[in-house]
């Protein structure tokens, strides 16, 4: 699974130019999911339907977002449009969550447009977490057995300290 993050924009050429490289990095029969987010301002009609244009000429296999006005708006141009890929508009950003957790599979891409400045964080570490929990399993007597080796080796003078790495 690969996670894109985009900039919120209605601009027909830079959401094209986003979802042709995201096609670049589909693989094995991988679909492209959009998550629009919310703008930092109200887009006028003319810029809801370019969007919606857009995502339905790029062919992209979903479309999901939060039922927000901005994300119903492009729901309801992208209906006007005929097109066939099917929009999804979630209550509450854990719902949108968990609907990316149950569906997204090994060679999608999700493009996840966010506003300016906010990071892609937000959604990706959401996603990571419940795809991938990171977990520490610890053997106490394992961990015992090492110090004593060590001790051993070292001398009973010198400190030892433990790190623990991470990835």
């Amino acid at each position: 699974l690969t996670l894109v993050r985009d900039v919120v924009t209605p601009d027909p050429m830079a959401v094209s130019s986003a979802l042709r490289a995201a096609t670049r990095l589909v693989r094995d029969g991988g679909r492209r999911v959009v998550v629009l987010g919310e703008p930092n301002m109200a887009w006028d009609q003319s810029a809801v339907s370019d969007l919606a244009q857009t995502l339905s000429a790029e062919g992209v296999d979903e479309v999901l977002g939060l039922a927000h006005d901005t994300q119903r708006s492009v729901a309801e141009a992208m209906q006007a449009t005929d097109s066939v890929t099917p929009v999804r508009l979630f209550e509450s950003g854990d719902e949108l969550q968990r609907y990316l957790v149950d569906n997204l599979r090994l060679g999608d891409v999700c493009l996840v447009q966010s506003p300016p400045g906010r990071p892609i964080s937000d959604m990706s570490g959401l996603l990571v977490e419940a795809m991938a929990p990171n977990r520490l399993y610890l053997d106490m007597s394992a961990m015992e057995d090492n110090v004593a080796t060590f001790r051993r080796l070292v001398g009973p003078s010198v400190r030892i300290m433990a790190m623990v790495k991470a990835l």
